[in-house]
């Protein structure tokens, strides 16, 4: 009998990606895609695992520990790509950290706040420049959302097991959730990036608000 956290963990995922001097985009962010996180095949190798559970509160979770976390399992997808490490930007996750706490506080998931600013406007607030040519145009950044909630464990259909009540696993679940995903996947694997900045928020249910910019 499979537990009822078989049933289905959803981890809900946007991504988009603006040009410079105008609001092209290249992928819809509007309506926040719904990915299936299928287990069958991960693999989490926690070597010395940060213990997380369902009694913590928002205030028991190290969130700069796990933004680093996230950061480097994202490089690691990169360089066995054979693609070059992105470098950790303060300033980037100072700009994410701030839409994922807006996030939590107002209750919203969206590239859009309230009022319809975008990461673009996020970057100008903070007088944060950026522009990477690329041929004929330049790339102003780019932005990944996710939104994942704290489960102890979940169970294969083997029976197996599978704890990701980790800072570790919970990395892992992020990362594996935007590579499952076209959009986000090709905003992580541009070649033309060289740095990103993490940041996270939480809410008391402990649903983790995760946003990833890059320029």
């Amino acid at each position: 009998m499979i537990k009822f956290l078989l049933a289905i963990l959803l981890i809900l995922l946007a991504f988009v990606l603006f040009f410079p001097d105008q609001t092209k985009e290249l992928f819809n962010p509007l309506e926040p895609e719904r990915v299936i996180i299928n287990t069958s095949n991960e693999t989490f190798v926690n070597t010395n695992p940060v213990a997380v559970n369902t009694t913590s509160t928002k205030d028991d979770i190290d969130l700069q520990q796990l933004s680093l976390l996230v950061h480097e399992l994202i490089n690691k997808e990169r360089t066995s790509r054979g693609l070059t490490p992105l470098s950790y930007d303060g300033a980037l996750q100072t700009i994410a950290e701030g839409h994922s706490e807006d996030m939590v506080n107002r209750n919203y998931f969206s590239h859009y706040s309230p009022e319809g600013l975008t990461f673009s406007d996020r970057y100008a607030q903070r007088q944060y420049s950026c522009r990477v040519p690329v041929e004929d145009v330049a790339y102003t950044g780019a932005e990944n959302i996710a939104i994942i909630p704290l489960v102890s464990t979940y169970e294969l259909h083997s029976g197996t097991p599978l704890s990701y009540n980790t800072l570790e696993g919970m990395a892992a679940l992020v990362v594996d959730g935007w590579m499952k995903s076209k959009g986000h996947r090709e905003n992580i694997l541009k070649p033309y990036w060289s740095v990103q900045g993490i940041g996270i928020g939480v809410n008391e249910s402990l649903d983790y608000y995760v946003t990833q910019n890059f320029c």
